[in-house]
């Protein structure tokens, strides 16, 4: 995916992607995962045309979960908020996002100036970085 070709083009340490996926996590989604998030995720899907390429399990994990108002079981919140993340990095935002944790994460000055804890600046990283030509993107 685009973890794994940002990690493939440039030499990081080795905790970098998991470091980045949780932050992204923390980051992308609230903390609670009710219902009504769960629709708002299935209809912006199927409005982007993410839907058809998703699993049929996970397609029909979602459908039967928006009916609950909260989830509370950490199993299936733990599986529907990997989903919902699933949807998320499909989106510009999320792409964009995803790499601007990546390249917050890579560079010790950005890191910091506390860039991680502010999502607009990570938008802008990531939009930078998505918006270079290939043989510009090095950081490091």
């Amino acid at each position: 995916m685009t973890l794994l070709a940002l990690s493939l083009a440039t030499p990081t340490p080795a905790n970098v992607g998991s470091e980045a996926l949780e932050v992204f996590n923390r980051i992308a989604l609230p903390e609670y995962i009710t219902g009504e998030l769960i629709s708002r995720y299935v209809r912006r899907a199927i409005r982007l045309g993410i839907w058809r390429r998703l699993k049929p399990e996970s397609r029909a994990l979602l459908l039967v979960a928006r009916r609950f108002t909260v989830l509370r079981s950490p199993t299936v919140t733990s599986v529907v908020r990997g989903v919902l993340l699933e949807i998320e990095v499909q989106t510009l935002r999320g792409r964009a996002l995803l790499y601007g944790v990546l390249v917050a994460l890579r560079d010790p000055l950005l890191r910091l100036a506390g860039v991680l804890g502010d999502v607009a600046k990570l938008l802008v990283l990531g939009i930078s970085y998505l918006n270079n030509p290939p043989m510009f993107r090095f950081y490091g």
